[in-house]
């Protein structure tokens, strides 16, 4: 019994390290004048490599989670149905799993939701330097959309509506043609 309180309580403190430790005001929410969004490769669950640059003339949805957040898994067939309706061709979603443990249980957690969009998975401390270079943000889920030039358009905190994010990706998209 003491054991998973300690491992809770761990998650708990290596959380408030990562997202606390660096300054707040990195890149905040973008307004007429957007930001490059910062490029990255990592692996994903399946080994793959994934480069953000690669993805350019396409619009990149990035959602940070993780596994044990609520309003994550509530945001996760929503963005499993925008890759299904939207092809790969126009759009890719981009899950960035931190604070969730293993490779084999974010897979697992992957297969039990049937995600058809790259999971990337890194170390601690190239996953705290993403979330650095993404502005600190202090919540999850948090969600960037990213446009064909590579631009952050969008920053979406915590969980919203289908609504919210149709929107501001189908206004993308638009954009992209």
């Amino acid at each position: 019994m003491k054991k998973p309180g300690i491992f809770v309580l761990f998650l708990i403190i290596v959380a408030a390290f990562v997202f606390d430790f660096y300054p707040v005001d990195a890149i905040g929410t973008p307004d007429d004048d957007y930001q490059m969004a910062p490029d990255f490769t990592l692996t994903s669950i399946n080994g793959e490599e994934i480069t953000l640059s690669d993805y350019r003339g396409k619009v990149v949805v990035i959602n940070f989670w993780a596994t044990w957040c609520g309003p994550c898994r509530y945001e996760i067939p929503m963005l499993i149905e925008f890759q299904e309706q939207y092809g790969t061709d126009k759009l890719i979603v981009l899950g960035v799993a931190i604070n969730s443990g293993s490779k084999e249980e974010v897979q697992k957690f992957a297969a039990e939701f049937n995600i058809n969009y790259p999971i990337l998975h890194g170390s601690d401390e190239d996953l705290g330097k993403l979330v650095y270079l993404y502005g600190n943000f202090a919540s999850i889920p948090s969600t960037f959309i990213v446009n064909g030039k590579g631009e952050v358009t969008n920053f979406i905190k915590g969980a919203q509506s289908r609504n919210v994010f149709q929107t501001n990706i189908e206004q993308q998209l638009e954009l992209n043609l």
